[in-house]
């Protein structure tokens, strides 16, 4: 590890003091991560090379967008496609303007577009088949419902105002008029609450439907339950 690795004012700089240098300030470890990772890359594109768009095709695509002055779907170009929409950029001028304004000469752009849509075609290549399986083993994780309640010290209010929210009194009303909680601001709404962390009697009904509860039930059994309109919000009327 004798050969030079730069020269700094005429001064070579072997491999080995350059990994000395970025182990001293910390940095190796990222240092070595990013090698790591472009050549992950590089073996992928080698297996997998129209994963790397060509100029001709991306100019292609700009092409086709431009004469039509419209921005078309494209799998293979998702990237660049959500560049232009994000820049709403339909023209060759309005590409030349932004590419003026973010002093960019034009085969840089070709450069940076290259090697995004690269990264994303990978990303999707590497990820996509795993989705499924992940979204299967997490999916109690990822359902969450929107929940909003109504909390009062009252077992009369609770019940009184269950019965006005079913015939059609606004929760998010009632709940900044008569509930206790600081969320009563905001019309009693809460923040998505996962269906794992939700009791198990909650569940079905919370996934499915809008729905009130009424805490403690009046029975003194489970939690008293009224299912309202299909496919909206949860809804949750608690006393304390």
């Amino acid at each position: 590890m004798s050969s030079n690795f730069l020269v700094i004012n005429d001064e070579p700089v072997s491999l080995e003091q350059a990994l000395s240098y970025l182990q001293s300030d910390g940095t190796f470890q990222n240092f070595l991560t990013s090698i790591l990772r472009q050549h992950v890359i590089a073996q992928t594109l080698k297996q997998e090379p129209d994963l790397q768009p060509t100029v001709a095709a991306i100019e292609q695509y700009l092409e086709q967008c431009f004469e039509n002055n419209q921005i078309y779907e494209s799998q293979p170009f998702q990237y660049l496609e959500q560049f232009l929409k994000d820049n709403q950029i339909h023209t060759v001028e309005q590409l030349q303007q932004w590419l003026e304004d973010n002093h960019l000469a034009y085969e840089q752009f070709l450069e940076r577009i290259i090697r995004s849509q690269t990264w994303q075609n990978l990303v999707d290549h590497i990820s996509r088949p795993r989705l499924h399986e992940y979204f299967i083993k997490h999916k109690q994780k990822l359902d969450k419902v929107l929940l909003s309640c109504i909390v009062v010290d009252q077992e009369t209010l609770a019940e009184e105002l269950r019965d006005q929210i079913k015939a059609g009194e606004s929760f998010e009303q009632l709940a900044q008029d008569y509930s206790i909680a600081e969320n009563r601001i905001g019309g009693g709404e809460m923040e998505p609450v996962s269906l794992s962390d939700l009791p198990d009697e909650c569940c079905n009904v919370a996934f499915h439907s809008r729905c009130i509860f009424l805490r403690p039930s009046p029975t003194g059994t489970a939690d008293d339950v009224y299912p309202g309109d299909q496919n909206k919000d949860a809804r949750i009327v608690s006393n304390t």
